[in-house]
């Protein structure tokens, strides 16, 4: 017999060892070990759940062994969204192209009315919003060419003052906007933040060129 205690500390013990297989499995021993009433024993003195435990005693009762370093049959686990919900992709894609269209219409508005100072601050507020809300619409697909770009076009609109702003960087704003696309390259990404650049449009902090085109694939900052 296994008392409580011995239990909890022979779990705390191996605790930072466990993975996920072995931290149901390591309970189940200890359930099996007590004999009747083991389970709720375990469970107490381990924190893991009644059912995580009675799934480790069937998987000792009939152990099937995991091909390499798996700690879940094939097929185990969470499955993807999009595989559980089929429209998702659609849905997503719908509002990314919606979002591109108001982004699209924002710029376009402050390239046509550069005559009023206070209407071109409005504009550029109007801007500010429509980039961060589709940035936000993307949030979900980092690491993807249109993310940065995002990323990259949102420092920019951000870090630029509308009355410091020319003709020539609204439509440079514009055309990169036309050219954002969920499926764009990362040569595409690229040519977007460069036009922004030779527009003069600048984020707060100017990165180089060549960790701008090794961010593709690295960890958003």
């Amino acid at each position: 017999m296994v008392a409580g205690e011995q239990m909890k500390r022979v779990y705390e013990l191996l605790s930072p060892v466990l993975d996920e297989r072995t931290r149901r499995l390591v309970p189940a021993a200890m359930a099996l070990a007590s004999g009747h009433g083991g389970i709720a024993k375990a469970a107490r003195a381990t924190g893991v759940s009644r059912r995580a435990i009675g799934a480790g005693i069937t998987e000792l009762k009939h152990p099937q062994p995991l091909a390499g370093k798996r700690t879940r049959r094939p097929g185990g686990g969470r499955k993807p969204l999009t595989a559980r919900d089929t429209t998702v992709r659609g849905d997503l894609e719908r509002l990314v192209d919606r979002d591109i269209r108001d982004l699209k219409a924002a710029a376009e508005l402050l390239a046509k009315n550069f005559q009023d100072a206070l209407v071109r601050i409005n504009h550029h507020t109007e801007l500010c919003k429509a980039s961060r809300k589709l940035r936000e619409t993307v949030e979900g697909s980092r690491n993807t060419p249109l993310y940065w770009a995002l990323v990259d076009m949102d420092h920019c609109i951000r870090a630029s003052r509308p009355e410091d702003m020319t003709p020539g960087m609204a439509q440079t704003l514009v055309a990169c906007v036309e050219r954002l696309s969920p499926d764009m390259s990362e040569d595409e990404m690229l040519k977007i933040t460069d036009d922004l650049y030779d527009a003069g449009l600048r984020p707060w902090c100017v990165r180089k060129k060549s960790r701008r085109r090794a961010r593709t694939g690295l960890k958003p900052h």
